[in-house]
């Protein structure tokens, strides 16, 4: 049954009753019909045990670094050997007709340099991914083709360059915290740096971004005029090939080592930006052409410690922020639902086997009516720290 069906079923049959399948689940079920269009959806874990597929060793902390589209997600796991030590790998899975994930390839280095950490960020959009090796300060982007994903150019520079990246379309961006600037990349054919948007080096500006059609927020958790460590995060806009600022967001309150814009995540509609300190996300919405603070919410019991929002994902009316230290690192991550125009909290996620030390939560992405989580430190059958990955759907 097709959603627009259902809508115009619950409007109009309020009383009915049939056997269906529901959308989601794709299991039998008695439905009552009761204004479905009203109700909220929630995120579903389809994979219950965790996915770590085959090249996955011990110590490899697979998951640290996630991201997905539509088609596909990519994993990074920075501390796979590879021969060495700490060289890294990425694995990339292929969502299927039937909405199941299936493992499709492992990428590595080729350089295969010791404490490369390759895979410690990780982009993937349409038929490019990017990988990040953060300790040779280079990011490689691979496309798709024929079914095999290969590379196609690399970008270098040295510090902290790569050490947040992120890539929608043809466009690319990677931040060097430690320099203070986001470089952005355009392809037309070939991969080429098109533009630079800088801040000082002393904000830690580029330590999060994120991408979104014409957008791009970046987050500076050490910017330090209204608060030491306070945050604040800077939003651009394309304008041909140039990107000039257009919003500049603090916290509402500006307090002590909060780290706001530790983590961002924007759509075209809306931005949500995490802060440590006070356990908050904040969020903002774009009212015509102007980015406006919209509402902040925290979730009753957290601490600061628990790293709540030390990653956030955006889809449609939903807003997931991971807390990857909760319950003595077994980690979580919280649902934010946007109803009629507010958002609020709505449920808290985790899963059955999660131990303490798992770090449950440390990447969260989502697309569509998808999400994935990263373990990075989960034992399981391939070793001690192997790491797991977690898909959601709703």
């Amino acid at each position: 049954m097709s959603r627009a069906l259902a809508r115009v079923l619950a409007a109009g049959l309020v009383f009915l009753a049939l056997t269906t399948c529901d959308l989601f689940n794709k299991t039998p079920l008695r439905l009552q019909i009761e204004d479905i269009a009203t109700k909220d959806p929630e995120w579903t874990l389809v994979t219950p045990n965790g996915v770590t597929p085959a090249g996955v060793t011990a110590g490899s902390r697979f998951g640290a670094a996630v991201d997905m589209s539509a088609s596909y997600a990519i994993v990074g796991a920075p501390y796979s050997a590879e021969g060495g030590t700490n060289r890294g790998a990425a694995f990339v899975f292929a969502r299927q007709s039937d909405g199941t994930w299936q493992f499709q390839q492992k990428l590595t280095s080729e350089t295969k340099v010791d404490n490369e950490y390759f895979g410690a960020a990780v982009a993937i959009t349409g038929s490019y991914a990017v990988v990040s090796s953060t300790g040779a300060s280079m990011v490689e982007v691979y496309e798709l083709s024929a079914g095999t994903w290969t590379k196609v150019t690399e970008f270098a520079k040295t510090g902290t360059y790569g050490f947040a990246v992120d890539i929608d379309g043809p466009y690319l961006a990677v931040g060097s915290y430690g320099a203070g600037t986001v470089d952005i990349y355009y392809r037309s054919g070939t991969w080429a740096f098109q533009r630079q948007v800088l801040q000082s080096s002393a904000y830690r500006f580029g330590y999060s971004l994120s991408l979104s059609g014409d957008y791009l927020a970046v987050g500076a958790d050490y910017y330090n005029l209204s608060a030491s460590n306070g945050g604040a995060v800077y939003v651009y806009q394309r304008s041909g090939t140039n990107w000039p600022q257009i919003a500049f967001f603090e916290p509402s309150t500006a307090t002590l080592n909060e780290r706001y814009g530790r983590s961002v995540a924007i759509s075209n509609a809306c931005l949500a930006v995490g802060a440590r300190i006070t356990t908050k996300v904040y969020f903002y919405k774009l009212n015509g052409s102007t980015w406006q603070y919209d509402t902040e919410l925290s979730v009753p019991g957290t601490v600061s410690g628990d790293e709540f929002a030390c990653s956030l994902a955006t889809t449609g009316s939903s807003v997931i922020a991971g807390a990857y230290n909760s319950s003595s690192g077994t980690g979580c991550a919280y649902a934010f639902w946007n109803k009629n125009g507010t958002w609020s909290y709505k449920s808290k996620l985790a899963y059955s086997g999660g131990a303490i030390g798992d770090n449950f939560g440390t990447g969260v992405r989502a697309s569509g009516n998808s999400m994935i989580i990263g373990a990075p430190l989960d034992d399981n059958s391939l070793g001690t720290d192997a790491g797991s990955i977690f898909f959601y759907s709703y």
